[in-house]
């Protein structure tokens, strides 16, 4: 029989919660996956994320206060909604979803605060159904109970996290390079959505201070990206001790059909990047390399990606090598060829 395979989406302040509800799974015979806890030494966090989430079956998210605002749980919603991939919300606070709504309002709940056991005979018994699984008769009483003690859940709402930037990773070239590109560009320079804003209206609606620094290392001679452009890119991130966080990979892994045909570098568009990384972009021009200094407070702030080498408030340093910058429109002819070319292969 296959077994099923659960992305457990929590906040970190749930994170006991998580490990706890993934012993139950693991003992009926679901694969539950829960960072950080399944993510190796030296693996990058954003991109075991994203892989994970794209060789799941299901999304157990774990609702409450925090995760409602959290601008890493709604990433991994997007992730999952661009992937097809359900998801079952189980709420362990009593409170109306704000920030996740959107994400959250066609999907039947688990009922956390009615009855862990129920809750947990439910959750399984759906994980099975959505994998194809015959027996979908939920967890055993012998599993649950070996589960105890489990940690209480709140009845009262959390504090919330504050409001950041908004967010949405590139979209990429077709489904199969969309999930490459993801993994490419990770989370690293994605910034945060508005709990209170449109999603739709982008970091240009809080523009970066003029504390943003950029130093010339080689000049180019190409265009200088707007706002609105799609660059592609290679980059390497340190923090000012010079501890390395994060860099684009050598080798992207285009598949050869389309390899010859996407510009060099991985594709990054600036109306949807961290504000401090976008300001300094467009100070530069193509064929240039560039150094872009970020303070905190246009970067992160006090909540760095889980996981990362980032600690809160930490100014940030790009080394940035600028491949090509296109518009909109010529990112869109890009994505044309590049599906077209994909198709062909295919045939």
């Amino acid at each position: 029989m296959v077994q099923p395979v659960a992305f457990i989406s929590h906040h970190s302040s749930r994170v006991d919660l998580a490990r706890q509800l993934a012993g139950v799974l693991d003992a009926e015979g679901v694969d539950a996956w829960v960072a950080p806890d399944k993510i190796s030494p030296g693996e990058a966090f954003d991109q075991a994320i994203i892989k994970q989430i794209g060789e799941s079956d299901v999304i157990v998210l774990l609702f409450c206060g925090q995760s409602d605002k959290s601008r890493h749980v709604k990433r991994e919603l997007m992730l999952a909604e661009e992937q097809g991939k359900p998801v079952i919300p189980v709420r362990v606070e009593n409170i109306v979803p704000e920030g996740l709504a959107y994400f959250l309002q066609d999907y039947q709940w688990v009922d956390w605060l009615g009855g862990r056991d129920t809750a947990i005979q439910r959750m399984v018994a759906s994980i099975k159904r959505v994998a194809g699984i015959d027996d979908a008769s939920g967890a055993t009483p012998e599993a649950v109970a070996a589960a105890a003690p489990w940690p209480r859940p709140s009845a009262a709402p959390e504090q919330p996290v504050a409001p950041k930037a908004n967010s949405r990773l590139l979209p990429a070239f077709g489904a199969v390079i969309a999930v490459a590109l993801a993994v490419l560009i990770g989370i690293l320079l994605w910034p945060d959505q508005e709990d209170t804003g449109n999603p739709a209206q982008a970091v240009a609606a809080s523009p970066a201070e003029d504390s943003v620094q950029v130093t010339t290392i080689r000049a180019g001679n190409g265009a200088s990206p707007r706002a609105d452009d799609v660059v592609f890119v290679d980059y390497v991130g340190k923090l000012e001790d010079g501890t390395e966080f994060d860099r684009s990979p050598a080798e992207p892994g285009f598949p050869p059909a389309v390899a010859d045909i996407i510009p060099d570098g991985i594709p990054m568009e600036l109306g949807g990047v961290i504000p401090g990384f976008r300001d300094g972009m467009l100070r530069t021009r193509e064929g240039g390399t560039y150094d872009i200094f970020i303070p905190a407070a246009e970067a992160y702030g006090d909540e760095p990606p889980p996981g990362s080498p980032i600690p809160p408030n930490a100014n940030l340093n790009f080394q940035v090598v600028v491949h090509e910058v296109l518009t909109q429109e010529e990112f869109e002819q890009l994505t044309a060829r590049v599906q077209a070319a994909m198709v062909q292969a295919q045939r």
